[in-house]
């Protein structure tokens, strides 16, 4: 796995995230780009380069398009966005609970796999380290996906959040 942050990426849904909100135009005057680049990278016909990312982010507080992305750039470490749930958040609290809960229960039932030192597990054991690890992704999908829509709909600052958090990560000693 890589860990570089790319230079450019395709990233043609964070980019018509932004224009369902603005229009091309005025995405290209607030980003110093041309309208023309605007719509080539929202049909996935050019890249988004770093500089243009940070732009978009810097300059639209909207966190879907944040964690796309991110996602693309980082050259998919993150879980997407998902885009065929229900957008409701009483439907996407209720995704959120079912996949927490799969996750924890995964955890749950596989401690005497975890109680093994890292480097002695059998392949099987690996198996189970895996399928907690996919339970614990789809949770942070509808986690992040549940974070962009109620930061969205509630205009809640999710990066000030987050920032806000970390103090209370730090006092407690996790960072």
């Amino acid at each position: 796995m890589t860990n570089a942050i790319k230079e450019s990426a395709y990233a043609a849904k964070a980019v018509k995230t932004l224009t369902g909100e603005y229009q091309q135009k005025e995405i290209a005057l607030d980003n110093h780009i041309t309208q023309a680049l605007v719509s080539q990278q929202a049909n996935g016909k050019r890249k988004v380069s770093k500089d243009v990312a940070k732009s978009y982010m810097d300059n639209y507080n909207n966190a879907e398009v944040s964690f796309r992305l991110l996602r693309e750039f980082s050259g998919g470490l993150l879980p997407c966005i998902l885009e065929k749930v229900d957008k409701h958040q009483m439907s996407l609290l209720h995704h959120f609970s079912r996949e927490a809960t799969e996750a924890v229960e995964s955890v749950k039932q596989s401690l005497d796999t975890f109680a093994s030192p890292t480097a002695k597990i059998s392949p099987d054991q690996r198996n189970v380290v895996v399928n907690v690890m996919r339970e614990m992704l789809d949770a942070s999908a509808i986690i992040n996906t549940t974070l962009a829509i109620m930061s969205d709909g509630y205009n809640i600052d999710l990066k000030s959040q987050v920032l806000e958090r970390e103090k209370f990560w730090e006092k407690s000693g996790w960072i």
